[in-house]
């Protein structure tokens, strides 16, 4: 090419295998397609290389050592160069037709990335913009996924090493056994040293499955292990988590109780067959004491013997409490004290007990009564004879220290709980001298007595209210006790029974017409009111004898104790007799009126009988007693004091009395002839009591036979009624319980 940018191309014509000619071409105007002025950067330059690598034809500025043909230049390529690190140039090669020439173009990096700016800065923030992105997700990755992993890695890590060294200092052997073939997967150094020792439990533990339980086992040596199992998985595989304990000490222990209990039960077997035995041999003599003294009492004494006579007859009574007492304790501590659950009469209850202690308190002119609160129910189901018992401790107390004043047995409903169940509540209210805090403390430990310079006479075991407070936790009940020095003492008993009827229900209907009550104490007054209003009469308080003017049916009742002077009653009137007297003796006193007892259930019965037209002088109860039963009685005792003395009562009775010294002499008496009752001893040898009630039976004794025993357990009671008793007594037996018993017998043969 010249330089007019004219390139000729020659190229010869054969003509018969001579190169004498050549063909010419010219072409001009190849600079303006060539030319690098006509380029956008005067940077930029090309370059033809024949097929010989030699530059035939070039442009703009010569490419950087054309001198030389780079090893690139062979070949169709595309090549970045430069001089350093950075590239300078852009290198592109290309064949052109068959020839070998070769068309090399040079572009300066800095004309590609002007004449590329606006693309390159796209593909730049496009760039940045993802790289700003992948930066960001790959922070939210690391923040809530790696780095919470790798906390969690190293709790893991922190876990199961702590885990290690739990279970390798752990004081009980821990191990985990594959369930397939018994191999300890994981074991500390106790468990090795167990299963060491005992390599059969392996495949026992192995074999517990899915249950999970335990074992006890001794080893050959003596030492005792419990080995506790379960069957869970670990490393997804089947395994039986074990813990073994040492029992070898907690076996010596349990040993050690064992032969305490055993030598315990002993000593209390002992305890109790030796107060069963006391109980007898002391009962028996105390019975012909008591029984000797109460018959001297119904003879004919002058005053200086009957003062004797009661002096001893305190003290046996004194004595027969002191030992019922210590009996009463040891059968509780020794838990053979079971309740006898029956029907009862609180209202009759309550005045049983004023009754027994009525002459107590009249010899030391105490006023003693009984209130039963207006709606309690009739009847109550519960151990009648140990609530009486607690009550007579309470009530024996309250008299023996108090010297003057009066003394109150309260019962009323605190509360009524689910249907058919009332929380009766007892109260023994007393004017004494009241007891100090720090003795009230100690009231109900065992041997306690208050002081005598608190109440004067203190004698007596100490065992009475801890007998009552030991009976009250058997019966679910609680005693409370509120007193004051100088102003008296209450105690408070209260339990929960069954009631037979609702509360409120009442004993009688009377008619609604006046009914007056007349007494020296406001408190029985507004009692009795309240009873004869609750059972339809017109109660009202009696103040003067004109109250009943213009009311002919009204009726008076006359309260214990009673006011004076008495008052000016020409009417039918109810006359209530005071605790513990003699009622026969009261009927000839009260020929003007209807007599009754004191409770409130009896007055409105006589209150009735009165309004009814009772003659004057009868009994407002079933009737009094008869003097002479008439009753044929075969008595049964291998005593002969004890003979004599039950002789001796029953023919006071009234009562037709034949011996027996054993039980297969009685049967022959009974063969010989008839009698309407059987009194015989449990304890005798040959034939005993119990089996002779049973021989009456099967030979036809259809009569009443009662037991006697010096014993004084309740299971005594239950074998005697087993085996055919209608009822069992105990010994000493009292006069007046005799009396009662077969008084009860006449009254209803059947």
């Amino acid at each position: 090419m010249d330089a007019a940018n004219r390139l000729f191309l020659y190229t010869p014509a054969d003509v018969a295998g001579e190169e004498r000619t050549w063909i010419g071409l010219e072409v001009g105007g190849l600079g303006a397609v060539l030319d690098p002025v006509e380029c956008a950067s005067g940077e930029a330059s090309y370059a033809l290389y024949d097929g010989d690598d030699a530059m035939a034809l070039h442009g703009g500025k010569l490419p950087p050592r054309v001198e030389e043909t780079p090893a690139y230049l062979s070949h169709d390529s595309f090549r970045l160069r430069g001089a350093g690190w950075w590239p300078q140039t852009l290198v592109l090669v290309k064949s052109v037709g068959e020839a070998g020439w070769r068309l090399a173009y040079y572009v300066p990096i800095s004309d590609l990335i002007e004449d590329g700016a606006p693309a390159f800065q796209a593909a730049a923030g496009v760039a940045l913009a993802l790289l700003v992105a992948v930066l960001l997700a790959v922070r939210h990755l690391r923040n809530h996924l790696v780095k919470p992993a790798q906390r969690q890695y190293a709790a893991l890590v922190d876990s199961v090493a702590l885990n290690r060294k739990i279970v390798e200092v752990a004081p009980v052997g821990l191990c985990l056994l594959r369930r397939a073939d018994g191999a300890v997967l994981l074991s500390n150094a106790a468990a090795r040293q167990w299963l060491g020792e005992r390599d059969h439990w392996r495949e026992t533990l192995s074999r517990a499955g899915a249950e999970t339980g335990g074992e006890e086992c001794t080893l050959e040596n003596g030492r005792s292990a419990y080995v506790a199992f379960a069957a869970t998985t670990y490393q997804s595989e089947d395994v039986v988590l074990c813990g073994i304990s040492d029992i070898t000490a907690q076996k010596k222990v349990e040993h050690a109780l064992r032969q305490a209990k055993l030598a315990t039960d002993q000593a209390s077997a002992s305890k109790a067959m030796f107060f069963a035995t006391i109980s007898h041999e002391i009962r028996t003599p105390l019975y012909g004491i008591l029984g000797t003294l109460e018959l001297l009492a119904m003879s004919g004494l002058s005053a200086p013997q009957r003062q004797y006579l009661d002096t001893i007859q305190q003290s046996s009574s004194t004595l027969l409490r002191t030992i019922n007492g210590t009996l009463d304790l040891s059968r509780i501590e020794a838990g053979r004290e079971e309740l006898e659950i029956g029907a009862f009469s609180p209202a009759e209850l309550v005045e049983q007990v004023v009754a027994n202690y009525a002459a107590r308190a009249a010899a030391k002119g105490l006023t003693l009564y009984a209130l039963t609160e207006v709606g309690m129910p009739l009847t109550l189901r519960g151990d009648a004879v140990r609530i009486q018992q607690i009550l007579n401790n309470l009530v024996s107390n309250a008299v023996k220290f108090t010297e003057a004043g009066r003394v109150v047995l309260r019962a009323c409903v605190a509360a009524t709980g689910e249907p058919g169940q009332v929380r009766l509540r007892f109260q023994v209210a007393d004017t004494g001298p009241g007891i100090r805090e720090d003795h009230r403390a100690r009231l109900f430990e065992p041997y306690f007595r208050v002081p005598a310079g608190q109440g004067g006479d203190s004698g007596g075991t100490g065992l009475g209210l801890t007998i009552c407070r030991r009976l009250s936790d058997l019966m679910d009940g609680g005693l409370s006790v509120v007193s004051e020095e100088g102003l008296g003492t209450s105690i408070a008993f209260c339990l929960t029974l069954a009631a037979d009827e609702p509360v409120g229900a009442a004993p009688v209907t009377l008619a609604p017409r006046p009914v007056y009550v007349d007494g020296a104490v406001p408190e029985v007054v507004d009692n009795v009111r309240g009873w004869l209003s609750a059972c339809g009469a017109v109660a009202l308080p009696y103040r003067q004898a004109g109250d009943a003017a213009g009311s002919a049916d009204a009726v008076l009742v006359r309260t214990w104790p009673p006011s004076t002077p008495a008052p000016r009653w020409r009417q039918r009137q109810v006359r209530v007799w005071a605790p513990g007297a003699s009622q026969d003796a009261f009927l000839a006193d009260a020929a003007d009126g209807v007599a009754s007892a004191s409770d409130p259930v009896s007055i409105c019965r006589a209150v009735r009988m009165a309004q009814d037209g009772a003659e004057p002088g009868a009994p407002g109860v079933a009737g009094a007693a008869s003097r002479s039963l008439e009753l044929r009685v075969l008595v049964v005792e291998d005593n002969a004091i004890n003979q004599r003395i039950l002789r001796e009562q029953l023919e006071h009775l009234g009562c037709a009395v034949t011996l027996a010294s054993q039980g297969d002499e009685a049967l022959r008496r009974w063969r010989a002839q008839p009698f309407d009752l059987v009194l015989t001893d449990l304890n005798m040898p040959v034939l005993d009591g119990y089996q002779l009630a049973r021989a009456l039976r099967d030979a036809g004794h259809a009569g009443p036979i009662i037991g006697l025993t010096s014993g004084s357990s309740a299971e005594i009671a239950q074998r005697g009624l087993a085996a055919g008793m209608d009822q069992v007594l105990g010994k000493p037996l009292p006069f007046l319980v005799l009396a009662q018993t077969l008084h009860g017998i006449a009254k209803d043969p059947a």
